[in-house]
């Protein structure tokens, strides 16, 4: 038994400061510590314990979160700077490294990208014909209520109305103004001549005042864009609840042979013309026309009237035209061209469609197809039955033959008697975009397909239109008839 003196002793040694810590076999001599301990089983104060080795700084604190923490941290921090010192030493990149660190972004579900898509770039339809359906069915009475109720509210016949618009997520419409091609058969000395065009002329004007009231009525609904920047305002103004309008015409017989209704018509907000319908005229040649007139672009008047195009800023289009017109176009014109509303005629041989080699004069050109719907245009079964995949087909053969940069959708919606299954109406665009996605396209190319293709060809015809401005800003002029003065003539 140890004595209640060296107990003390012991009490005493344990109490010194660590920096005074001796050898514990060292302490257990001076103490002449036994195997026993203080006293016989007694609770001792001051009892020996068994001796441990000194701890170091860092493993007294690092269990401390006050202290732990704090050095994780700048560990972390010193990792990183070390890091980007080597990065810009050896010219490598050590991010990797870190990777463990970095969050796992969870894959998004093809609705939630479609959505991310039409949310952040908009859908645009370049030929819907709501203009003419309203002078079919309603005789321009927009304001009445068979029209109001079905077109507010949702029900209309046809492919359009504002709920339809909304589900569908349309962000802009190209709405086409047409009107008919005069008679044909008429002598081909008559066949041009400018009284032929005067219902048209007249028609065309018409059809410009129904759409104009119809977006003037429905403001929370639709937006008017002159400009691809004002398109683009109304979108993001408006978070893509508005539909961004813009007008085209439908073939130059609606201009009268004039230049200069051109010219009236880009102040009303046109922003397309294409050059024929299913008529030639005396500028180009149309692709249903059984005999061509021109073998293509007039001459003479046609490359001065593409040149007008470009001046000032019209976007010429190339549908309806015959594939000799699409050629000599693509030669003369200095701006990109659009097809508002084809398809490729290498799927589907029909004299409407773009042929290949003409694709890869419109890739040189920087100018985009819009791919129509109607079931004659996109199959060849000839029973006037289609599918949405059919529409996706012609869309990825032009995307893959000569670049996403290059196809968009161009409906043809109310202007034609069938539609394909699963696009039945503009209510099911987001059924189109998810199929692309399907299909492998990435989420920027099919942003590119659904609208930004169509922003960058307009932006561009803008910026050449004020190139030629600066240089030379003179208007193609009319031929008018010379008028005879005599002193009868009351003026």
């Amino acid at each position: 038994m140890t004595s209640p003196v060296g107990c003390k002793l012991t009490q005493k040694t344990m109490s010194r400061r660590p920096d005074d810590e001796e050898p514990a076999e060292n302490m257990s001599e001076k103490l002449g510590a036994s195997s026993g301990g203080c006293g016989d089983g007694d609770d001792v104060e001051g009892q020996i314990p068994r001796a441990r080795a000194p701890e170091s700084f860092l493993m007294r604190h690092l269990g401390n979160p006050k202290y732990l923490l704090p050095l994780i941290a700048v560990v972390f921090l010193t990792a990183l700077h070390f890091n980007g010192f080597l990065a810009k030493r050896a010219d490598v990149d050590l991010s990797d490294a870190f990777e463990f660190f970095r969050p796992r972004p969870v894959p998004l579900t093809l609705d939630e990208r479609v959505d991310r898509i039409l949310s952040s770039s908009p859908l645009i339809d370049t030929h819907i014909d709501l203009p003419i359906f309203a002078r079919a069915l309603y005789q321009n009475h927009i304001y009445n209520e068979n029209f109001t109720v079905p077109f507010k509210e949702g029900g209309m016949v046809g492919n359009i109305d504002i709920p339809r618009l909304q589900t569908g997520r349309v962000g802009g419409v190209f709405w086409s103004v047409f009107t008919s091609c005069p008679p044909t058969g008429l002598d081909p000395n008559e066949e041009f001549k400018d009284e032929v065009y005067y219902e048209s002329i007249h028609d065309t004007i018409q059809q410009i005042d129904v759409m104009k009231r119809l977006v003037r009525a429905y403001p929370h609904d639709f937006g008017w864009a002159t400009s691809s920047r004002e398109f683009e305002q109304v979108f993001k103004s408006s978070r893509g609840r508005k539909v961004a309008s813009v007008l085209g015409i439908e073939g130059l017989h609606q201009i009268g042979n004039s230049p200069a209704a051109i010219r009236l018509f880009y102040e009303v907000g046109v922003r397309y013309i294409t050059l024929t319908h299913n008529c030639n005229n005396q500028y180009a040649d149309g692709a249903l026309v059984e005999k061509p007139h021109w073998g293509g672009l007039n001459p003479i008047l046609g490359p001065q009237l593409i040149q007008e195009f470009n001046r000032l800023g019209m976007i010429v289009d190339l549908s309806h035209v015959s594939p000799a017109t699409m050629r000599d176009v693509l030669i003369v014109t200095k701006a990109p061209v659009i097809f508002s509303h084809s398809s490729a005629y290498a799927l589907t041989n029909h004299p409407r469609n773009v042929p290949d080699d003409v694709l890869e004069l419109v890739k040189k050109n920087g100018g985009v197809v819009q791919i129509n719907f109607a079931p004659d245009f996109i199959t060849q079964t000839g029973d006037g039955k289609a599918t949405l995949e059919d529409v996706a087909d012609h869309v990825a053969y032009i995307g893959e033959k000569i670049g996403w940069e290059h196809v968009g959708f161009g409906s043809d919606f109310d202007g034609i008697p069938t539609v394909p299954v699963g696009l039945e109406d503009v209510s099911k665009y987001p059924a189109l975009v998810k199929e692309l996605l399907t299909r492998g396209i990435s989420d920027d190319d099919v942003r590119r397909v659904t609208g930004l293709n169509v922003l960058r060809v307009w932006r561009e015809v803008e910026r050449i239109a004020k190139d030629i401005q600066l240089e030379e800003d003179q208007e193609l002029e009319d031929d008018v008839k010379r008028i005879n003065l005599d002193s009868k003539m009351d003026l």
